[in-house]
């Protein structure tokens, strides 16, 4: 079972405490229903929180779909500047209008098996 963040802990979260990304996400935002599935929980990580707190450098790929904006690559960036308290707006965002349903799984698949984080159970999850 996923541990809820209350708005008391955004402020100075505990390092591995689990995140309830539904209380984060904005409205214009949709997660991938295949992508999101590859992993068990977030969790707060201060490393990054410290890091995005200096600005973010990379940017976390969207791609549009019914009118809305589907989280393909970046998902941790994004939760964790929600826990900031980064508006929609200040989010650096990389938005593509045209992503096939393949190259969309290839994208976030790619990225996460190649960090150091990911576990050889989500890595097979991812590869399935």
């Amino acid at each position: 079972m996923v541990e809820q963040v209350e708005v008391e802990q955004v402020v100075a979260p505990e390092d591995g405490k689990k995140i309830d990304t539904g209380k984060l996400i904005d409205p214009e935002v949709v997660l991938h229903p295949e992508i999101f599935k590859w992993r068990d929980a977030l969790t707060v990580d201060l490393g990054l929180l410290n890091s995005l707190k200096d600005g973010q450098i990379q940017p976390i790929v969207f791609r549009l779909k019914d009118g809305k904006h589907e989280l393909l690559v970046g998902s941790r960036r994004y939760f964790h500047q929600k826990l900031l308290g980064t508006p929609w707006d200040d989010i650096l965002k990389d938005v593509r209008e045209k992503v096939s349903e393949r190259d969309a799984l290839w994208m976030a698949a790619s990225e996460n098996i190649f960090r150091k984080d990911f576990s050889p159970w989500e890595e097979a999850r991812t590869i399935e």
